[in-house]
């Protein structure tokens, strides 16, 4: 052990000691901690000139390297000043390499870490945008425009941390919606259906609202199985259509709601018609009739509301 030390000494000192010296790494041994410490990536003596080192890795945009020493000066000066700005800086350096989601958790432990910093209108900002570039909106790159692959389950949860930072900003409505929308691209629609009411029951005077509705009855739309045994999602997505028809009778959405109505009330009047076919084959003639005579009372001018007068009529005779 006397052997290696002594060498370690003898080296670093031929080092030292050579016209080249100044741009090779010094290597040096510490009794404290029993390394071999390179003083130029130890900490600094101060949080100020660890700042400074930092930031010049930043500015040069080494930002895996800026990291480590933000990270430093958290360790050693938890209790400085430069702790928030260094922990910011974090979020940015990952924002600045395009981990946007680890921008958007570490910018968050500035939040959670330093409730009082000055950052958190800055921080929410970021959090909106980089949920934005998550869920796949366009961004510009240098050269042309570019779009970051969507990952809507991540782009919700940084929603998420939006409504629960600033639950009543001025984007508040419009982030709760994109949370409900982020569900549906998922496939997720009880979650979805769940989020987007949270835009109709939080913020009732919001421009936001109608889309809420919209959605809510085409999230009910896409749950419904190709068998028609099971009603209650159509039921569910034409009583919501018909509710936004009811709420928003001037909407630009009207035309498109109307056509969702039309298929749905068909649906429901396809399914009568086939219970009162099932009752008649079975020769239980009444039901028949009862069921037949719904169609044409509820969808008198569809086409299974003609079928059912022309079967009702044959039963009669």
């Amino acid at each position: 052990m006397k052997k290696i030390l002594l060498l370690g000494i003898a080296l670093i000192i031929g080092l030292t000691s050579s016209p080249v010296s100044v741009s090779h790494a010094v290597w040096i041994w510490t009794p404290e901690t029993r390394k071999w410490i390179n003083p130029k990536y130890a900490v600094k003596e101060n949080p100020e000139k660890q700042f400074a080192q930092a930031e010049g890795l930043f500015q040069n945009k080494e930002y895996e390297k800026a990291i480590a020493e933000y990270r430093k000066l958290i360790k050693n000066y938890p209790d400085s000043a430069y702790a928030p700005r260094s922990q910011y800086a974090i979020g940015a350096s990952y924002e600045a390499l395009g981990k946007y989601y680890r921008a958007v958790e570490e910018y968050q432990k500035v939040i959670d870490n330093y409730p009082s910093s000055n950052k958190v209108a800055d921080i929410v900002e970021s959090q909106y945008r980089l949920g934005n570039f998550l869920f796949g909106e366009e961004i510009k790159s240098k050269l042309k425009k570019a779009f970051v692959e969507s990952n809507y389950e991540k782009a919700a949860k940084a929603y998420q941390l939006v409504i629960k930072n600033a639950p009543y900003s001025k984007r508040a409505a419009e982030v709760q919606y994109r949370i409900g929308l982020s569900y549906r691209k998922q496939g997720n629609f009880p979650e979805a259906i769940s989020e987007y009411q949270k835009v109709i029951d939080n913020y009732p005077k919001s421009p936001w609202v109608e889309k809420a509705y919209y959605d809510i009855g085409l999230s009910y739309l896409s749950q419904l199985i190709p068998t028609l045994y099971d009603q209650t999602r159509t039921d569910s997505a034409l009583k919501q259509f018909q509710e936004f028809r009811k709420r928003f009778p001037d909407s630009k959405l009207t035309g498109e709601v109307e056509k969702k109505i039309k298929f749905l009330k068909k649906r429901k009047a396809k399914r009568l018609y086939q219970i009162a076919q099932f009752y008649e084959k079975g020769g239980s003639l009444q039901a028949a009739r009862i069921y037949y005579q719904e169609v044409i009372d509820k969808y008198p001018a569809s086409d299974w509301g003609m079928l059912s007068r022309e079967r009702l009529s044959e039963l009669e005779k």
